[in-house]
């Protein structure tokens, strides 16, 4: 056998050898390297892949990171240029990300990795963005086309005909896979035509700078990482080198213009009808559009088409900045237009899905209503409607919820159909359930249902389809709180299993029918949906995910009878959540608190608790568990010698009459067990039994839930 290395710049030569022996002798074979194949007689190819890198899920830890080949090299190769540390947490999903854009090269990995002991992980990775790794330096004895990625590039393109270098120069406007019509768009010009382009490109293959790829089955194509970088530098020597982005944006744009087209005219909107539109094309279209060089109306326009594809596919951080971006540089000639409309309705979408409910949704949605308004779209008034509810009650303005469901009600009557009328019974469901009115809440969910039942629903819009789950936990959450824990279970079941086709939907649910979990008894399965909570998609719930989990695992370890560590957690989600943003989970999170500290023998800092939670949910007109607030707040003065007994009985009294109020049979049912051993403390058994049994005798069903099990056993002990 003899080995040929690296025989790509004499191809045809070595190629006329190899026959040249081989048919001479029959014995002898060969072992030959190039970038190209010999396309001869007997040839067997053998491709050597790059290294697999980690993918892009956006969760990944050092142990996790380390399994995969091109991360262990890197590793190698830092600690052999001066790196000290062990890959950490935080840093694996930037070194899975430097891998992944060096497409898996163990050539450029090696050259990458040797300067982290200098600049560190992440400042590798902002170098390597600014295309200075292409000018690094390799080992002293490594051959000169080997000591820099530049250089090994150079070897390649040194060999390329002028037709593919310009080419391959003017594809590195691509981010990402692109098809061979995008190229031809992009490339194509009176000097080298389309069919050249196309046989440009195949030869690009054939030497291994461009990669093909399957992408839904369409054949596509991409540059290597370091390639599009050594050809963006040759580009921007050229003098025409932004006509080339400017042609990239100009197809986007069109594509675009064309699937939004498409999905008018199907009533469908999916992201598998987005094929090749890669978002690292439509990112790199948007920032030129946006440059000194581009054109802001082009910009506009592109963001505008742009940030829906951006929301279907989980990208909330991609769409917010291109909204936001959008919205800051509008020109005058789009404003109080359809492109204004829609750009208002992505960002609103956006800041909600992502749990920045205090920040700019509420500003945008106004904006949003207001322009509707002014231009006649009952459609996107609607939507608008619907989105400042949601953020009424996430940020604890139930009263001007209820308002505001009230004024969808009114424009549901005028302007709108079954449909409308069907949501503005969701909406107005919601706003009395969490302001304390749960029979009011009752009554019209179900003339919600009354009406789905005969009219089917239209294809609803992103803040109907919230309104429809939030209608469907506060379903579940309204059983429970009436005493009905059977049905409660079941709805919050059926709610939390519909929304786990939607990350923020899922969130949501999750988070607000989790104590429904926890009052059947169900631990274990709290325990899974935490975990399942841990693993959505990083985007959703951003602003807001870590403080969930903080308060959902206080609540679970509160159950469990870890009462330190419920109180750690719940300590972290408070000092995560300032007030009055989701005041349900922070009235929730401070009542818990209060309990926990309460068993950790700290009266004084639980009387600061609860009285928090009591005074937010004055300040928020939150009361759907204001009842339950003051009897928690009773049991706290329980526990502080000296016993203040008439301030214990004023809070029961107020708590016992607000539970009745509300028909609120859970929480009269907790607020008469307090009663019934104060009274039973002061040697009034009787009396305590009457009022326990008077208040339990009410409940139909869920007598296996806890505090049902526990009031049947206080009944039996008095007798």
């Amino acid at each position: 056998m003899i080995v040929l290395d690296n025989c790509e710049h004499l191809i045809a030569a070595v190629a006329a050898l190899c026959l040249q022996i081989v048919d001479g002798t029959g014995s002898v074979s060969f072992l030959n390297t190039s970038r190209e194949a010999f396309r001869v007689n007997d040839e067997f190819i053998y491709l050597l892949r790059p290294l697999a890198s980690p993918p892009n899920t956006g969760r990944l830890t050092a142990k996790q990171a380390l399994f995969w080949p091109a991360v262990q090299l890197f590793m190698e190769r830092a600690r052999e240029g001066g790196a000290r540390n062990d890959l950490r947490d935080e840093d694996a999903p930037t070194v899975a990300a430097l891998c992944r854009r060096l497409d898996g090269n163990p050539h450029a990995i090696g050259l990458v990795a040797s300067r982290v002991g200098t600049y560190g992980v992440q400042g590798v990775a902002d170098l390597l963005a600014n295309q200075f790794a292409l000018h690094w330096q390799g080992r002293r004895d490594a051959c000169p086309r080997q000591q820099t990625v530049e250089t090994m590039i150079d070897w390649s393109h040194n060999l390329l005909v002028e037709r593919d270098r310009q080419v391959l120069y003017r594809l590195s406007v691509f981010w990402g896979v692109f098809t061979l019509d995008a190229a031809v768009a992009v490339a194509a010009n009176r000097e080298i035509d389309a069919i050249q382009v196309g046989e440009a490109v195949s030869d690009l293959v054939d030497k291994s700078l461009v990669a093909i790829a399957r992408v839904s089955g369409a054949l596509q194509f991409r540059l290597f990482e370091t390639t599009r970088a050594y050809a963006a530098s040759r580009l921007a020597r050229l003098e025409k080198r932004n006509e080339y982005a400017r042609r990239h944006a100009l197809y986007y744009a069109g594509q675009l213009r064309r699937l939004k087209e498409a999905r008018v005219a199907s009533s469908i909107a999916s992201s598998e009808q987005s094929g090749p539109l890669d978002v690292g094309n439509l990112r790199a279209a948007i920032d030129w559009a946006f440059s000194e060089q581009g054109a802001l109306p082009l910009a506009v326009e592109i963001s505008c088409l742009a940030a829906p594809l951006f929301l279907e596919r989980g990208l909330l951080m991609e769409c917010k900045r291109c909204c936001e971006r959008a919205l800051r540089l509008l020109p005058e000639a789009f404003r109080t237009t359809k492109t204004e409309l829609e750009l208002l309705e992505s960002a609103a979408v956006t800041y909600y899905s992502a749990g920045d409910y205090d920040g700019e949704m509420t500003p945008v949605v106004e904006r949003g209503l207001e322009l509707s308004r002014q231009m006649g779209d009952v459609r996107s008034m609607f939507h608008f409607l619907a989105g400042l509810h949601l953020a009424m009650m996430a940020n604890g303005r139930f009263q001007e919820s209820l308002v505001v469901s009230e004024r969808y009600a009114s424009a549901a009557a005028t302007h709108g159909g079954p449909c409308e009328a069907i949501i503005a019974r969701w909406m107005e469901g919601s706003s009395w359930h969490f302001s304390g009115h749960q029979a009011e809440a009752d009554e019209s969910y179900s003339a919600g249902a009354g009406l789905l039942a005969g009219h089917p629903l239209r294809p609803l819009q992103y803040f109907e389809t919230k309104e429809q789950v939030v209608a469907s936990l506060g379903q579940a959450r309204v059983k429970w709180i009436r005493g009905m824990p059977v049905q409660a279970l079941q709805l919050a079941t059926s709610a939390i299993a519909e929304s786990r086709r939607n990350p923020d939907s899922f969130y949501l649910c999750a988070t607000l029918c989790f104590p429904i979990l926890l009052s059947n008894g169900l631990l274990d399965r709290a325990q899974d949906l935490i975990h399942e909570l841990e693993s959505v998609a990083v985007d959703y719930k951003v602003a807001v995910r870590r403080q969930v989990i903080f308060f959902l695992n206080g609540l679970l370890m509160l159950q469990r009878g870890h009462h330190q560590v419920a109180a750690d957690q719940l300590q972290q989600c408070l000092a995560l959540l300032p007030p009055p943003k989701m005041s349900v989970v922070r009235t929730d999170a401070l009542q818990a608190l209060a309990q926990a500290q309460r068993e950790c023998g700290e009266g004084a800092e639980a009387l600061v608790s609860i009285e928090e939670a009591i005074e937010l949910a004055e300040i928020t007109s939150g009361n759907f568990n204001f009842p339950d607030l003051l009897r928690t707040k009773a049991e706290v003065i329980l526990s502080l010698p000296p016993i203040e007994k008439q301030q214990v009985e004023d809070l029961l009294s107020r708590a016992l009459a607000s539970a009745r109020e509300q028909s609120a049979l859970s929480w009269e049912l907790r607020v008469a067990l307090l009663i019934s051993r104060v009274r039973a403390g002061e040697g009034k058994s009787r009396e305590a039994r009457e009022q326990l049994e008077a208040v339990y005798s009410r409940f139909t069903e869920g007598f296996e839930t806890s505090e049902l099990k526990i009031s049947a056993e206080v009944l039996r002990a008095m007798g």
